[in-house]
């Protein structure tokens, strides 16, 4: 009996750790499975990235702000109004309505009492119904975000010099057709982005009018609204000493009230009631970062979702004001592209830049800035660089941690100098499936949108040779590193760069997602990089069968 129930105990023991074994090696594939089917959850093979990144990057993916692709409209020249022969009435002299296909010119100065150039006056009939119906190629193209430049109701065709901020401009349409175009891009998971231009208001804005006539009935109440200068030929400051620009007096509560601060205000009533998602906020660097940070509070206040960035142009990185907005407008990563493929500046001096961008920036809100590579404000990059630099441009616009921002136009090879020929009619007649630029532009798209690296990832500069630039973007996961290598020069290069990478494996290939036959193999932790082509630039991506054995991704 002793014997037969020592076997029996020995029978139970072996039992037990067999079973625990089962039960444990069951649940590690019940983990594993987990992981397959959800893209941020970690489990039993979890590297210790992984479970410190996983959830950082899962609210990022999560937000809309982050990874978006936005793209530029100013409304006047995008799409011509269907019903232009009922609206002539409203370019009357000295207003004038061009014809589609003419190029802008700069114009005369009409004088003081008109305080504008002949050129600011000149409209091409765009409007917002048009741009409803162009929705669709947006969508097609691949476009997340539409940003406006100025809707409000003000004289020029730009509109930067409001009127009246609770009207649209009767050019552009109603508040009926905006409301229109923002349940539009709504029902089209897209998103709508207004341009606040709050510095300042038009000469003819209904506010100034009455701050400058003693007679005017709300002269009383809006004198205070506006600052002061002795030397102005009205009494009040201009903008830059534009005659047609006043200034608002921002630290004014009562202006502050009727702009932002109540939930009555301009803010309030197109973030509530028109339904729009967000405020780019134009001379943000006039306004200054402790009264954007009261901008940033009250949009996000009325809706939280919202986002916000500002056309700082200043060293916007640094406190305080990285601070002050959700994102800003990256002038200053627009300079260094353009300067590093103009040869300016070489590789190392790149590879510092970016360095300090990266250290500087809270980079949350760096992947919340607009990478633009040009605007309404600067000449377009086809009459700054060759297409083969451009091509480079492009491919770092799409690879840098931020959100891409696309000029209309420039997807399809638009050119155009400074003001006001960078502003000319969206030429419909290029949109071609043989247009080559539109065809890169829809690749770039198409990779970012497939590679969460260049969403939302983390980034980090390589450390590559003088003339060249590297560097990475990942995840919590190591198959989705990416790394992108650009060499502007004209000559052939190699060079070993360190991958500082603590997951990838060894003697594995790294393949060129834009299409290309290159591909570099890592040894040892080094990215052997050899017969780098002139003027090249490569999106790199771990080759499928890299990671196949690679059981600690998983």
């Amino acid at each position: 009996m002793k014997f037969c129930s020592r076997n029996l105990q020995w029978i139970a023991i072996v039992s037990y750790c067999m079973l625990s074994i089962i039960i444990k090696s069951s649940l590690v594939q019940a983990e594993e499975v987990v992981m397959e089917n959800d893209e941020f959850k970690t489990g039993y093979y979890a590297t210790s990235r992984e479970e410190k990144l996983a959830s950082i990057m899962k609210k990022r993916a999560d937000d809309w702000r982050v990874g978006s692709i936005v793209y530029q409209v100013l409304v006047d020249r995008f799409a011509i109004s269907k019903n232009l022969a009922s609206k002539k009435s409203l370019y009357s002299p000295p207003k004038r309505l061009l014809n589609w296909e003419q190029l802008p010119k700069r114009g005369k100065f009409l004088g003081e009492e008109v305080g504008l150039y002949e050129h600011e006056l000149d409209f091409y009939g765009g409007d917002l119904p048009a741009l409803i119906e162009r929705v669709s190629y947006l969508k097609e193209l691949g476009v997340n975000t539409l940003y406006l430049n100025p809707i409000h109701y003000a004289y020029t065709f730009h509109k930067y010099d409001a009127i009246d901020y609770r009207r649209v401009s009767p050019e552009y349409g109603t508040i009926e057709d905006l409301k229109q175009l923002t349940d539009t891009l709504h029902k089209e998971g897209m998103y709508l982005v207004l341009d606040g231009v709050f510095n300042h208001v038009g000469s003819r804005s209904h506010d100034f009018q009455a701050a400058i006539d003693p007679n005017n009935p709300r002269h009383k109440e809006r004198k205070d609204w506006f600052y002061k200068d002795p030397t102005s030929p009205n009494g009040y400051k201009l903008w830059e000493g534009v005659a047609n620009l006043a200034e608002l007096n921002l630290e004014n509560p009562a202006v502050q009230k009727a702009l932002f601060a109540d939930k009555n205000s301009v803010l309030a009533y197109y973030l509530r009631e028109i339904g729009i998602d967000g405020w780019r906020f134009d001379v943000a660097h006039d306004i200054g970062p402790k009264l954007l940070m009261l901008f940033n509070e009250y949009t996000h206040k009325y809706k939280k979702e919202a986002w916000t960035t500002g056309e700082i142009m200043r060293y916007h990185l640094a406190e305080p004001w990285r601070d002050a907005l959700d994102g800003s407008i990256h002038f200053i990563l627009k300079q260094t592209i353009l300067f590093f493929l103009q040869n300016q500046i070489d590789g190392y001096q790149m590879q510092k830049i970016m360095e300090d961008i990266i250290h500087e920036s809270a980079y949350e809100s760096l992947l919340k800035s607009w990478i633009i590579l040009e605007n309404h404000d600067t000449p377009r990059i086809y009459d700054l660089l060759n297409t083969e630099s451009v091509r480079l441009a492009e491919i770092l616009q799409f690879t840098l941690a931020g959100s891409p921002l696309i000029y209309y136009g420039h997807e399809i090879g638009m050119g155009g100098a400074g003001d006001p020929e960078n502003r000319a009619p969206m030429n419909w007649n290029l949109i071609s499936t043989n247009n080559p630029h539109l065809a890169s532009i829809r690749k770039l798209i198409d990779i970012r949108q497939a590679l969460p690296a260049l969403r939302y990832g983390n980034m980090k500069v390589l450390p590559a040779r003088q003339q060249l630039f590297a560097f990475m973007r990942f995840t919590h996961r190591a198959n989705q590193l990416v790394v992108i290598l650009v060499n502007p020069t004209t000559e052939t290069l190699d060079d070993q760069i360190l991958l500082s990478d603590p997951y990838f494996p060894t003697w594995k290939k790294l393949v060129d997602k834009l299409g290309s036959s290159y591909h570099v193999q890592v040894i040892d932790g080094f990215i052997d990089a050899k017969n780098i082509p002139p003027k090249s630039a490569f999106i790199l991506v771990p080759e499928d069968e890299a990671m196949k054995h690679f059981r600690r991704v998983e």
